[in-house]
C-alpha cells in the first residue's frame, strides 16, 4: 500500500505543481474551467492517480479504495508541505528582521560611543575653562 501511496503522491504533485505539466494545465484551462480546477486540485488528482496506479499494479476492485486513500493522503501531505514552506519563509523573514535590528543596534552603539567621547571632551574643555577662570579670579 505504501508503494501505491508514494507513487500516487509523486504523480499528483507533478501533475498539479510540476513545471512539466504547466502547459498542459493551461491548455486544459482554455477548454474547460471544471477540468482546469480538477488538474490543479491535489485531492482530485490524488484520487485518479491512486486509482490508476493501483489498477496498473493489479489491485482489481480494491483500486477504488486506494483512490480514496491516496486522495486524502495527497491533500494532507500537500497541506503539510505548504505549512512547512510558509514557516520556512516566515523564519527567513524573522532572520532578516533580526539582522536589520542588530545592524541598527550596532549603529546606535557607535553613535552613543561617539556622543560619549564628545561629552568627555566637552567636560575636559569646561573643566580647563573653569580652571582658567578660577586662576584669573585668583589673580585679581
Amino acid at each position: 500500500m505504501l508503494k501505491i501511496l508514494l507513487i500516487s503522491y509523486g504523480l499528483s504533485a507533478i501533475v498539479t505543481h510540476g513545471r512539466i505539466f504547466e502547459r498542459v494545465r493551461c491548455l486544459i484551462g482554455r477548454h474547460s474551467r471544471l477540468l482546469y480546477e480538477g488538474v490543479n486540485c491535489m485531492q482530485c488528482v490524488g484520487f485518479w492517480s491512486g486509482l490508476v496506479v493501483s489498477l496498473l499494479l493489479g489491485q482489481g476492485w480494491v483500486s477504488i479504495l486506494y483512490g480514496f486513500a491516496t486522495s486524502g493522503i495527497c491533500e494532507l501531505t500537500d497541506i503539510v508541505i505548504k505549512k512547512i514552506e510558509n514557516m520556512t519563509d516566515y523564519e527567513f523573514q524573522l532572520q532578516n528582521e533580526v539582522s536589520e535590528l542588530k545592524a541598527t543596534i550596532n549603529g546606535l552603539r557607535a553613535e552613543l560611543k561617539e556622543s560619549l567621547q564628545r561629552e568627555e571632551i566637552a567636560k575636559k574643555v569646561i573643566a580647563e575653562q573653569r580652571k582658567e577662570i578660577n586662576e584669573l579670579r585668583g589673580n585679581k
